[in-house]
Protein backbone atom coordinates (compact mmCIF):
# COMPACT_ATOMS: atom_id res chain seq x y z
CA UNK A 1 0.00 0.00 0.00
CA UNK A 2 2.92 2.35 0.65
CA UNK A 3 4.10 1.80 -2.94
CA UNK A 4 0.71 2.77 -4.32
CA UNK A 5 0.44 5.84 -2.08
CA UNK A 6 3.94 6.98 -3.06
CA UNK A 7 3.16 6.52 -6.76
CA UNK A 8 -0.03 8.58 -6.47
CA UNK A 9 1.66 11.38 -4.52
CA UNK A 10 4.61 11.49 -6.94
CA UNK A 11 2.27 11.68 -9.92
CA UNK A 12 0.21 14.40 -8.25
CA UNK A 13 3.33 16.44 -7.46
CA UNK A 14 4.62 15.98 -11.00
CA UNK A 15 1.48 17.27 -12.67
CA UNK A 16 1.01 20.06 -10.09
CA UNK A 17 4.53 21.32 -10.71
CA UNK A 18 4.08 21.09 -14.47
CA UNK A 19 0.93 23.19 -14.24
CA UNK A 20 2.52 25.72 -11.92
CA UNK A 21 5.64 26.31 -14.00
CA UNK A 22 3.67 26.40 -17.26
CA UNK A 23 1.38 29.04 -15.74
CA UNK A 24 4.36 31.07 -14.48
CA UNK A 25 5.94 30.94 -17.94
CA UNK A 26 2.68 32.07 -19.60
CA UNK A 27 2.18 34.96 -17.13
CA UNK A 28 5.70 36.28 -16.80
CA UNK A 29 7.50 34.93 -19.85
CA UNK A 30 10.37 33.70 -17.64
CA UNK A 31 11.58 30.32 -18.90
CA UNK A 32 11.54 27.33 -16.57
CA UNK A 33 14.88 26.31 -15.07
CA UNK A 34 16.57 23.17 -16.35
CA UNK A 35 16.65 21.84 -12.79
CA UNK A 36 12.86 21.71 -12.81
CA UNK A 37 13.00 19.38 -15.82
CA UNK A 38 15.37 17.10 -13.89
CA UNK A 39 12.82 17.12 -11.08
CA UNK A 40 10.07 16.18 -13.58
CA UNK A 41 12.09 13.19 -14.73
CA UNK A 42 12.84 12.16 -11.16
CA UNK A 43 9.20 12.32 -10.06
CA UNK A 44 8.11 10.45 -13.18
CA UNK A 45 10.63 7.68 -12.54
CA UNK A 46 9.62 7.43 -8.87
CA UNK A 47 5.97 7.14 -9.85
CA UNK A 48 6.61 4.45 -12.46
CA UNK A 49 8.95 2.53 -10.16
CA UNK A 50 6.44 2.52 -7.31
CA UNK A 51 3.61 1.35 -9.58
CA UNK A 52 5.86 -1.42 -10.87
CA UNK A 53 6.80 -2.41 -7.31
CA UNK A 54 3.14 -2.39 -6.24
CA UNK A 55 2.18 -4.65 -9.16
CA UNK A 56 4.93 -7.17 -8.43
CA UNK A 57 4.18 -7.15 -4.69
CA UNK A 58 0.49 -7.81 -5.32
CA UNK A 59 1.34 -10.70 -7.65
CA UNK A 60 3.67 -12.26 -5.09
CA UNK A 61 1.10 -11.83 -2.32
CA UNK A 62 -1.52 -13.66 -4.41
CA UNK A 63 0.91 -16.50 -5.14
CA UNK A 64 1.87 -16.78 -1.48
CA UNK A 65 -1.73 -17.00 -0.27
CA UNK A 66 -2.56 -19.59 -2.97
CA UNK A 67 0.47 -21.62 -1.93
CA UNK A 68 -0.58 -21.50 1.73
CA UNK A 69 -4.10 -22.68 0.89
CA UNK A 70 -2.74 -25.55 -1.22
CA UNK A 71 -0.34 -26.54 1.57
CA UNK A 72 -3.13 -26.59 4.17
CA UNK A 73 -5.30 -28.75 1.91
CA UNK A 74 -2.37 -31.12 1.35
CA UNK A 75 -1.72 -31.40 5.11
CA UNK A 76 -5.38 -32.08 5.81
CA UNK A 77 -5.45 -34.84 3.20
CA UNK A 78 -2.40 -36.59 4.62
CA UNK A 79 -2.64 -37.54 8.26
CA UNK A 80 -1.03 -40.23 10.35
CA UNK A 81 -2.91 -43.44 11.12
CA UNK A 82 -4.19 -43.95 14.68
CA UNK A 83 -1.62 -45.12 17.22
CA UNK A 84 -1.29 -48.82 17.99
CA UNK A 85 0.74 -50.68 20.62
CA UNK A 86 1.71 -53.59 18.39
CA UNK A 87 4.86 -51.81 17.21
CA UNK A 88 6.00 -50.82 20.72
CA UNK A 89 9.65 -51.53 21.57
CA UNK A 90 10.13 -53.82 24.60
CA UNK A 91 12.06 -52.57 27.60
CA UNK A 92 15.80 -53.09 27.17
CA UNK A 93 18.21 -54.56 29.71
CA UNK A 94 19.80 -51.17 30.30
CA UNK A 95 16.45 -49.60 31.18
CA UNK A 96 15.62 -52.51 33.47
CA UNK A 97 18.97 -52.15 35.31
CA UNK A 98 18.54 -48.41 35.66
CA UNK A 99 15.12 -48.90 37.19
CA UNK A 100 16.56 -51.31 39.76
CA UNK A 101 19.33 -48.85 40.66
CA UNK A 102 16.81 -46.11 41.22
CA UNK A 103 15.14 -48.17 43.97
CA UNK A 104 18.35 -48.38 46.07
CA UNK A 105 18.24 -45.81 48.90
CA UNK A 106 20.90 -43.18 48.66
CA UNK A 107 22.80 -41.81 51.65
Amino acid sequence: MIDLATAIVSGFLLFSMMGYFDAVKDRTGVPTSRMVYVLYVFLGLVSVWQLFSFTIGTTFKKKLSASRRAHLKFQAAQSLPPASNKDAVPITITEQTTRQLDKVPQK
